[in-house]
């Protein structure tokens, strides 16, 4: 019997353990990819349209993904993820520039 209960303790220790790391595993920024790359609301993302001169929108999206993609924001540009410093040259610094 005293196996048994030491089994259990363990059990249970182990699925404490288990639900103190699932806010962690579990949270949008773990979910997202390149967690670390700042993010902006979609709200801020507005006023900085609403700005003079507004920012440039590119659409970093992989060319593949980029032309099969029915959905667009009006107005963006497509420059190649893989190929930055061959667009990177057209933005001047300190331009407001919104990637997605």
């Amino acid at each position: 019997m005293r196996r048994a209960g030491s089994a259990f303790l363990g059990m249970l220790l182990g699925f404490f353990v288990l639900l103190s790391a699932l806010p962690g595993i579990c949270s949008k920024k773990a979910m997202l990819p390149y967690p670390d790359v700042p993010r902006m609301p979609p709200g801020q993302c507005l006023k900085q349209l609403g700005k003079i001169p507004p920012p440039v929108i590119i659409d970093v999206r992989l060319t593949s993904q980029f032309k099969e993609s029915l959905q667009k924001l009006p107005g963006a540009v497509h420059e190649d993820p893989e190929n930055v410093q061959s667009w990177a040259h057209k933005y001047k610094k300190g331009q407001t520039i919104i990637l997605y």
